[in-house]
């Protein structure tokens, strides 16, 4: 679990815009995002799928969960995390992990399945795409000047 949550501060870490991480102090930002991170990762009713290489070792997850909120009232699966070893990266195990958060949602009879992915990521976006995802919503910023 320690892997993972690891993991998962750092794809979070990247995923934020680089003006919003200016400044700053990451040991602070760090113990926040395991306080919200971890209960996610422990929470029975979400699923955490592990890949494999062929030899046991530690390839890449995905976190999956059921949720609902004020813009989609039907509850739907929702990928919290995915997270591939560059080694492994670009050889079908992302397609895999997202297949296996698929099949959690159709065993709980869940009709969609959602995920949100950051705008400095185009090759995660890619692979969403080829992998069916299309967008639903825009999450747009602006930095004020002061």
């Amino acid at each position: 679990m320690r892997h993972i949550l690891e993991r998962s501060v750092e794809t979070v870490w990247r995923d934020i815009p680089e003006s919003e991480r200016r400044g700053v102090d990451y040991t602070k930002w760090r113990k926040t995002a395991v306080q919200v991170i971890e209960p996610v990762l422990k929470d029975r009713a979400n699923n955490i799928y592990v890949a494999e290489d062929e030899n046991d070792g530690f390839a890449g997850y995905v976190v999956v969960g059921e949720t609902k909120n004020v813009f989609s009232p039907a509850g739907y699966g929702f990928i919290y995390d995915v997270f591939v070893e560059e080694q492994f990266r670009k050889s079908g195990v992302a397609s895999m992990l997202l297949k296996a958060a698929e099949d959690f949602c159709v065993l709980r009879g869940l009709e969609a399945i959602k995920l949100e992915v950051a705008d400095n990521n185009p090759i995660a976006m890619k692979l969403y795409e080829k992998t069916g995802f299309t967008s639903e919503r825009h999450f747009l910023g602006k930095r004020i000047e002061r």
